[in-house]
């Protein structure tokens, strides 16, 4: 127990450590099949003194897989305190400047340094108050409350890219998953024809050429290559997903993850507008015209990508650059400040009394008001609208240029479901059904010697390749379905953390 826990808490540091570097994912992953692999061949006295957390089996679904993503990013927890602190701002923004007080000596004579010597020295108590300019407060707190309201919109479109994100590496370890298995069920044929064909070769039917024997031999070979090459992607997209999962989820007590077996169901959240874009690629068989020519679609697309959380926060944006040209504006109104003294004096000593003068001096209380007159504002103040102005008018571009990159990239990503709905249909229907024939059918001629071996082993590569080309259409069609739907996000959602 003790060689178990010792392991264990190794690879819990090791672990921690490549969270805080994701460039060291693979080999945390590598580390993780190499201590299941080591708890494995323990002693069994020890192995069965390990705690059962150790050894479950977590079957991790896409569902699961967004729901922990989404629920334990820190990003978003992020996004509530930039809220709370642009609120903060907003609420600050409506105060006045703090009054600035002085305190000093004023006309104290040089000779002596006698306070009560001279009529003007005096004791000076002052505060001055400056004034905002008209409306600068407003403009000021509304900047700030127009960029508190983007947070929730970013924490919308934050979560979307994490269910895209996690549902594009879920998918990929899913399908590299099936693929190992189907490599492997079919490795144990192929060694089996393999025997059998050295078999035959020995024998004195001769059925089997000394070539066939070293093409089989080579056909497993490759069938190994692309078996490893499988468990790299497994791996690499298995890595990467933890970089969105929480810590406990891919810990010590889970160190066997699994995947489901089944495809799951990923809803597609545009069907209108796709139904739009099949009708259009029906007329685009007939006339040749691309998608993208389709003002109709455009507009409907257009239309569904306004209420899309980022395209709002560039509305947001749009309106607090507006502000800013307001509060450029006001830098040309002039800017007040009040002012108030009280000058204290004390009576004067014997030396200054006369038959005119009891000595007694009155203290003196001072106001008035200065004013920033904005006269020479071409180096200032012309600038500073200008480069407001400038910056309201290139948000406006970057939402036009991002409402295209959605748009075109909406498109392609309808033409790929598109093709790949008919590449689906033509797989179930006909080449998975045709390839396992031909597989059959060779094999039975082989038996009957009316075959060649290498038939044989052809087909049955063919047959593979066929079961992996069709599950991973099934895959790429559920990806360009789950990179859709980020697309057609909309504010009306809710996000977890709201």
């Amino acid at each position: 127990m003790s060689v178990v826990m010792s392991v264990a808490i190794s690879f819990v540091n090791f672990y921690h450590q490549v969270r805080r570097g994701c460039k060291l994912r693979f080999s945390a992953l590598l580390l993780s099949m190499l201590l299941a692999n080591a708890i494995a061949y323990l002693p069994v006295a020890n192995a069965s003194n390990v705690s059962p957390a150790t050894r479950v089996s977590f079957t991790l679904t896409l569902e699961k897989a967004i729901y922990l993503a989404v629920s334990a990013d820190p990003w978003l927890n992020q996004s509530q305190y930039r809220e709370q602190a642009s609120l903060a701002k907003g609420e600050a923004a409506m105060s006045f400047s703090d009054p600035v007080i002085s305190l000093g000596v004023q006309n104290l004579p040089t000779d002596s340094w006698d306070f009560n010597q001279e009529n003007m020295t005096q004791l000076r108590l002052g505060v001055s108050q400056p004034l905002p300019r008209k409306g600068e407060r407003a403009i000021r707190k509304s900047q700030f409350d127009l960029t508190a309201g983007k947070q929730p919109l970013l924490r919308l479109d934050r979560s979307a890219q994490l269910k895209r994100q996690v549902s594009l590496l879920w998918l990929e370890a899913f399908r590299a998953q099936q693929v190992i298995q189907f490599i492997e069920a079919d490795r144990a044929l192929f060694e089996k024809l393999v025997d059998s064909s050295k078999a035959s070769y020995g024998s004195v039917s001769g059925k089997v050429k000394q070539q066939d024997i070293i093409a089989a031999q080579l056909e497993l070979l490759q069938l190994d290559d692309k078996l490893a090459a499988e468990q790299q992607k497994y791996l690499a997209a298995l890595g990467a997903l933890f970089e969105y999962l929480p810590s406990d989820v891919v810990g010590l007590e889970y160190l066997s993850i699994q995947l489901p077996s089944q495809l799951p169901l990923v809803e597609f959240s545009g069907r209108n507008i796709a139904k739009l874009a099949r009708q259009k690629l029906t007329e685009q068989s007939l006339t040749g015209q691309v998608l993208g020519n389709n003002s109709h679609i455009q507009a409907s697309l257009i239309q569904r990508f306004l209420t899309h959380p980022k395209i709002r926060v560039q509305g947001i944006d749009e309106k607090v650059a507006q502000q800013g040209v307001k509060l450029a504006k006001t830098q040309y109104q002039p800017k007040w400040q009040l002012n108030a003294s009280y000058g204290y004096r004390d009576d004067a000593d014997n030396r200054f009394i006369n038959e005119s003068n009891d000595g007694e001096r009155a203290d003196f209380f001072s106001v008035g008001v200065s004013v920033e007159v904005p006269l020479f504002t071409e180096k200032r103040q012309d600038n500073w609208l200008l480069a407001a102005t400038a910056e309201s008018e290139a948000i406006k571009t970057e939402q036009r240029l991002l409402l295209q990159k959605m748009l075109g990239e909406t498109e392609k990503e309808l033409a790929n479901v598109a093709g790949l709905k008919k590449r689906q249909a033509l797989y179930q229907s006909q080449i998975l059904e045709q390839t396992l024939q031909q597989s059959k059918a060779t094999l039975t001629a082989y038996t009957n010697a009316n075959g060649s071996f290498t038939d044989v082993v052809r087909a049955r590569i063919a047959e593979l390749n066929a079961k992996v080309t069709a599950l991973t259409i099934d895959v790429e069609l559920l990806k360009a379905v789950s990179r859709l739907n980020y697309f057609f996000t909309t504010t009306t959602e809710n996000t977890a953390s709201e």
